[in-house]
């Protein structure tokens, strides 16, 4: 059919729009307070700056940061220095955060340790360790 493969790419194309705004750290989805959140988790995400280190370029190797990482669909990606980066999916199998991990987002500290690993940890111990990916993230509904 003439013109198919040029609709495919642009199809392709929007659809990979729509999953970087869901997850490119400007989104209120991905990165911001939600209307379902609770009182106090909205209050401690609105003074988070989504725009600045540690989610974008300018961390400083083996600093700590404080974090809010994205667990409401699971915890696989997070949005480091600028790029994405993976861990070994965790979750409840329904598109939850395991158990004791906070939905929306966990508050912690992150840490680049290595150009190539990075470290979030949880106040009570508790450590995810990341790597670097080219993977984009799916959307999240």
């Amino acid at each position: 059919m003439p013109g198919s493969g040029r609709r495919l790419c642009v199809l392709a194309f929007s659809a990979a729009l729509l999953v970087i705004g869901a997850c490119d750290g400007t989104s209120q989805s991905a990165s911001g307070p939600d209307s379902t959140m609770s009182g106090n988790e909205n209050d401690r995400l609105n003074t988070v700056h989504w725009d600045e280190a540690p989610y974008e370029s300018g961390v400083v190797p083996g600093k700590r940061y404080d974090y809010e990482l994205l667990t409401h669909c699971g915890i696989r990606f997070a949005k480091l220095d600028g790029r994405w980066w993976e861990t070994e999916a965790l979750g409840d199998g329904e598109g939850n955060p395991p158990r004791g991990w906070d939905n929306y987002f966990q508050h912690g500290e992150v840490v680049m340790d290595a150009p190539d690993r990075a470290r979030f940890l949880r106040p009570d111990g508790v450590q995810l360790d990341f790597t670097p990916t080219q993977t984009v993230p799916p959307g999240c509904a």
